[in-house]
């Protein structure tokens, strides 16, 4: 069966265009070898300059082929900024204008054995008639995000049969229904020119971790060349799980075309079941209600623009759903990577994706571009079970009837299984909205009783009586400032906390509003309105992807049985620049009964959530006055919080700044050795318990020993940037090896970091294609195939692994321990690098030391007995002891229990509720936060990946087991230098 998929993002070179340079004889010895995705221009990560990208510019690669007779031949682009026009051997082959979606060239008739150049000549200007852009007099600040030009996505090379399946549509119907329940799939068959001579027939089946649950087969006839469609309905589904928020199950369905009964191409989508739907009363997902808890996302990095591989994009996701418990993400404001959705799909993150535009309409070519944008994204990605509304509607655009009814009723011909919506502004009350549900973009403020802006909704009334839902709100214009550095006042950075904590709290306390997605979950680059030197600072978590201050209130809206969280909104600091003294309030978020608060050692106050302001959120924060404690004598914090009468957590922060260190981590200890793969490297001031350090001066210098590149700036600006930054490092191709990334700084000291880069099999590009290519069954289906295979294999090698039993720490400070006796102190700690690193990854605030007690029950079940000796073989090899007075690296580790947690976890939800009030604190599985010695070997290895969270938890449950019999006699052990600690 042909089916070929080859990458095709090594060996470019790339350079300024010329009249020629599109043609084969042209000399481009001089040009520069670059690896895609890649960015026109070098950036930084502030004040970006569009004159360096807002040129001409051309790619070439020279690259052997192989015998296509009987096949035809794709080059498929997933996109490029923003005029591309594609040229092979002197050919012509392709031209797309748009810098948002993917474009595919067939070169089947132009392509050689041997000696092929294949060119792209790439347009990246603002004045293209196209959305978002528009013709001059306009400017790129016309826009409010900065636009590089690259081919910013991945290029591969397809192979397939000359009549192939070319699209599918696989939508589940009834599916709250388990008896009528199934998929309709519509099959789209490309027959070029030639029709097939035999006996046709179109096969389709619903998989479950490759077990076929249902299937159907229908014969097919072609009218003639080109594309034809066929429909099948699969039944017989009463079995399926429904995808959910906290439960987000998928399943496969494989199309395949057979000739005389002879399988000639296969086509895998993934889909999940459920049904979202927005009522006059809110957003019900799968039948219960849920009131959506979002923010609003861009593509672009620091150093990068979007040029970012699959697994930096999926990152984003994990940020988004697992650090700020969001349910729902606005996509603004364009199509963004399909790694993206696909994260999505395996988290549970419900998504709004909208074609490409902002604040403008053009004249009847540029319409006709959107109108194109809008069918285009909705065929990409309408297979994404995370998505739930189309932005058919380009953002806070004017009133156009005809326009946008036609877009409308194009989104419903081709998926009426979702509504669609436009984001509108200052325009509530119109009756020219064409869209199914209504969204407001809604910067409304009051007043507060000194006087300061802060933010407010309008009331969720629309002029077409629409579900209402909010799709911006607080960014830089509602209050309280219009910047939230890390740099800024205390008062400042805790206002964002504040002011997104306001909105939600509005939207929970009233049905008719389906949620919020407030702007925004991440800084981004722009020239445009309230920006510093080319940053917009209305994220919660920065450009770095490090959570703010304002992002605690997102952190704590989670089921402390999930995990309990105790995220201060402020610094624990006394210096000069601005001292906790000066908030009359300090906000503390947690989603616990009660915080007991010790200030040097000293009990300080008891409190308990809000519940005037914002007594409508599922968790409120708390307010602790520290107005009048004496800075100078540098006094420790400590924040120890309980349900009901067990204390299930506890925060510590130190003041003293002598202790200070660097801490250095990477999100993943192994990549691809593909040239194309890449993972973040963050470093951070830290006190001695792993809090973020505000405020801190000099620059810190990187270096990169090992077969990786650094994507970032070295030395960097730590002063600017508020004591925290990334780089990303990248693989080279055919590298495979270990990397050491270091990082210095002249106060604060020296840390690394060790990445392995794995070898791949992928077929170097420019080698000579198609013979020792890897055949898929999918071209649809092949980067979460991959991802997934890549977990697996991760998972059974750190199963191979001994567990190693924790020895007991000696006690300390018992009184600082109230707890009861059946409370037990999880004390494991791992060795710096067996880092299992999954969709929880980076959850401590700022990385914060964080401790978690966990209350478990003697059970003698066998069951449980069975689950933790399985659980033991399962786990990465733990290293234990004492740890560091004062941890010189930080890298983070995460443990997730097991079902020996989740059975405790049931029986306390229902003894709860049967008694009518809180019961015992369980431990389900936090994830743990330990720092390595400066000295530490850091071996490779970690189960990471957009799905490594829940395959950890089927897999990797060993650390309560492991730690049980020796923590049964640990109440009342101290807590000195960060024992036990959990990211939150």
């Amino acid at each position: 069966m042909i089916n070929e998929i080859i990458p095709f993002s090594t060996g470019w070179l790339f350079g300024p265009a010329a009249e020629d340079s599109s043609l084969p004889g042209f000399d481009d010895s001089g040009f520069e070898a670059v690896t895609l995705p890649h960015t026109v221009a070098p950036l930084s990560w502030q004040e970006w300059d569009p004159a360096a990208w807002e040129r001409v510019w051309v790619y070439r690669k020279h690259f052997d082929a192989f015998e296509v007779a009987g096949r035809r031949v794709f080059l498929d682009f997933g996109a490029a900024m923003t005029h591309a026009t594609v040229t092979l051997n002197g050919t012509e082959v392709g031209d797309n204008l748009g810098g948002y979606l993917p474009f595919s060239c067939e070169i089947t008739g132009v392509l050689e054995r041997a000696g092929n150049v294949l060119a792209v000549r790439l347009d990246s200007g603002f004045n293209l008639n196209v959305p978002p852009d528009r013709p001059a007099p306009a400017v790129s600040t016309d826009v409010d995000f900065w636009q590089p030009g690259g081919i910013y996505r991945d290029v591969r090379l397809r192979v397939v049969p000359e009549v192939f399946l070319a699209d599918v549509f696989a939508k589940p119907v009834n599916v709250l229904d388990a008896a009528a329940r199934q998929v309709v799939v519509q099959v789209t068959v490309d027959a070029g020119a030639a029709v097939p001579a035999g006996t046709a027939e179109v096969a389709v089946s619903l998989h479950d971790d490759g077990v076929v649950l249902a299937a159907d087969q229908v014969p097919m006839a072609f009218p003639g060349p080109g594309q034809t469609t066929v429909t099948l309905t699969v039944s017989g589904l009463d079995e399926v799980t429904l995808w959910d928020t906290d439960r987000p199950r998928l399943y496969h369905v494989v199309a395949t075309l057979l000739v005389d009964g002879r399988p000639r191409h296969d086509y895998r989508v993934r889909i999940g079941f459920r049904e979202a739907r927005f009522a006059l009363d809110g957003f019900y997902l799968n039948g219960r209600r849920v009131t959506l808890l979002g923010v609003n996302r861009h593509q672009f990095f620091p150093f990068a623009g979007g040029a970012m591989p699959a697994r930096v994009q999926a990152r984003d996701a994990e940020i988004i759903r697992r650090e700020l418990n969001c349910t729902m993400v606005r996509c603004s404001h364009y199509p963004q990577s399909e790694a993206f959705y696909d994260a999505c799909d395996e988290l549970g993150l419900l998504a709004w994706e909208e074609a490409p535009g902002w604040g403008y309409l053009g004249d009847a070519a540029w319409l006709e571009l959107a109108s194109r944008d809008t069918g285009q994204m909705i065929v990409r990605d309408r297979n994404h079970p995370s998505i739930v509304i189309w932005g058919a509607r380009l953002n806070e655009t004017p009133n156009n009837v005809p326009f946008y009814t036609s877009t409308n009723e194009l989104a419903h011909a081709l998926d009426d299984s979702r509504p669609t919506a436009g984001a509108m502004a200052g325009m509530r009350l119109t009756t020219e909205y064409e869209q199914d549900v209504f969204a407001e973009n809604d910067y409304s403020s009051v007043a507060d009783s000194a006087g300061d802006k802060q933010p407010s909704l309008e009331p969720p009334v629309d002029g077409v009586g629409r579900p209402y839902l909010v799709t911006e709100a607080v960014g830089t214009l509602s209050g309280p400032a219009r910047y939230y550095r890390r740099t800024d006042t205390q008062a400042v950075q805790q206002g964002q906390a504040t002011a997104h904590a306001r909105v939600h709290a509005i939207a929970a306390a009233d049905s008719r509003y389906c949620g919020v997605l407030a702007w925004s979950g991440i800084d981004y680059p722009s020239g445009s309105g309230n920006q510093y030197r080319g940053v917009k600072y209305t994220g919660v978590v920065d450009l770095f992807r490090e959570a703010k201050p304002g992002a605690a209130i997102y952190r704590a809206q989670v089921d402390p049985l999930v995990r309990p969280v105790i995220a201060p909104a402020f610094y624990w600091d006394f210096g000069p620049v601005s001292p906790v003294t000066s908030l009359p309030a300090a906000m503390i978020c947690a989603n616990l009964d009660r915080l007991e608060v010790y200030v040097g050692g000293a009990h300080f106050a008891s409190v308990t959530p809000d519940a005037g302001d914002f007594g409508s959120l599922a968790y409120p924060p708390s307010f602790v006055d520290f107005s009048k404690v004496d800075g100078s004598l540098r006094p420790e914090l400590r924040i120890d919080g309980y349900l009901g009468s067990e204390l299930v957590a506890s925060r510590s922060l130190a003041s003293d700044p002598s202790l200070d260190v660097l801490a250095l981590a990477a999100d993943d200890h192994e990549i691809d050795g593909d040239g194309v793969d890449a993972t973040r490297v963050v470093f951070r001031a830290v006190d001695r318990y792993g809090s973020p350090r505000p405020y801190v001066t000099g620059q810190v210098t990187l270096g990169v020993d090992g077969p990786a590149v650094l994507v970032g700036d070295s030395p960097f600006d730590f002063a600017a940037a508020g004591g925290v930054g990334a780089a990303w490092i990248r693989s080279l191709a055919g590298s495979p090896g270990t990397v050491t990334v270091s990082a210095s700084h002249p106060d604060l000291g020296e840390a690394n970091v060790r990445v392995r880069v794995r070898p791949t099999n992928d077929n170097p590009a420019g080698l000579g294609l198609g013979i020792s290519s890897p055949s898929v069954a999918s071209h649809a289906g092949r980067e979460v195939s991959e991802r997934q295979r890549v977990l697996e294999d991760k998972v059974q090698r750190h199963g191979e692994h001994q567990v190693h039993k924790p020895e007991r720490r000696a006690e300390t400070k018992e009184a600082q321990h109230p707890l009861s006796p059946a409370s037990q102190l999880r004390q494991v700690r791992f060795e710096a690098g067996h880092e299992i690193s999954g969709v929880d990854a980076g959850q401590a605030d700022e990385h914060a030391a964080y401790w978690v007690i966990a209350d478990l029950e003697e059970d003698d079940d066998p069951e449980d007995r069975n689950e933790q000796e399985r659980d033991a073989h399962s786990y990465v090899d733990p290293r234990v002891g004492a740890p560091d007075p004062v941890p010189a690296q930080r890298e983070p580790v995460h443990a997730v229990g097991g079902e020996r947690q989740r059975r405790h976890v049931e029986r306390w939800r229902l003894e709860r509720a049967e008694q009518g009030q809180a019961g015992e604190q369980v431990d389900t599985g936090d994830e743990l936060h330990e720092t390595g010695h400066p000295d530490a070997p850091h071996a490779g290895g970690e189960v990471n990946g957009v799905v490594a969270g829940r395959v950890a938890e089927e897999l990797l449950r060993a650390v309560d087991e492991v730690a049980r019999p020796e923590a049964e006699e640990a109440d009342g052990q101290g807590r000195e230098g960060g024992l036990g600690q959990a990211y939150h």
